[in-house]
């Protein structure tokens, strides 16, 4: 997707010269598998939006665990450690593959911010899909059993199930690998004793 369709989609905009703009101050990065754009702690300097790839949010706990607090995956998803744009980073960003992503320096986003209502009306878009999402994610925790929080997952996230590794998926969900492995194990033998009852009735 070339940047000025992408950002015409992205702010819901015909705006050229908005547009113009944007793209003269954008760069485009490509990440490979494991690699992390920014670190929790470190000064934010550009605002990060996906373009291809599947990334996450995480942070470490205080007992050391690596917890999985956000997915992004999908094109023009912003890929934000804070929700302030003038505070560190509270959560690290990964690439769970290899991808791409289109930046913006933090200054330019500043006087962008300054200049177009549509960038402070996306801005206000993105805090609340985020909020929205955190929310989504809490309820299922507090509320869910442990399979109920998978078939959640698959259900929200299906096009991810099988492309990031158990550990995310089960930090996410606030289980351990272990009980997420024999969720999906059940979950397969379930569809496979429904396969062969089907295939039963066709004699």
């Amino acid at each position: 997707m070339d940047l000025h369709t992408f950002f015409a989609r992205l702010l819901s905009t015909e705006n050229e010269a908005l547009i113009q703009e944007l793209i003269t101050c954008t760069t485009v990065h490509e990440y490979k598998k494991g690699d992390i754009l920014i670190q929790a702690g470190e000064a934010v300097s550009k605002v990060d939006f996906l373009l291809t790839g599947i990334y996450r949010g995480y942070f470490i706990d205080s007992n050391g665990r690596d917890i999985t607090d956000c997915f992004a995956y999908k094109t023009g998803s912003p890929l934000l450690p804070s929700t302030e744009l003038n505070i560190p980073a509270i959560i690290s960003i990964q690439a769970i593959t290899a991808g791409s992503v289109v930046s913006i320096s933090m200054d330019a986003v500043r006087n962008l911010l300054q200049k177009y209502p549509e960038v402070g009306q996306l801005y206000i878009r993105l805090l609340s899909e985020s909020a929205q999402e955190h929310w989504k994610i809490k309820n299922a925790i507090y509320q869910y059993t442990a399979l109920q929080r998978y078939q959640w997952f698959q259900s929200n996230y299906s096009s991810l199930a099988q492309k990031v590794s158990n550990r995310y998926i089960a930090s996410y969900l606030n289980i351990t690998p272990v009980t997420l492995s024999r969720i999906r194990a059940s979950l397969r033998g379930r569809e496979d004793e429904i396969e062969t009852r089907e295939g039963d009735r066709d004699y």
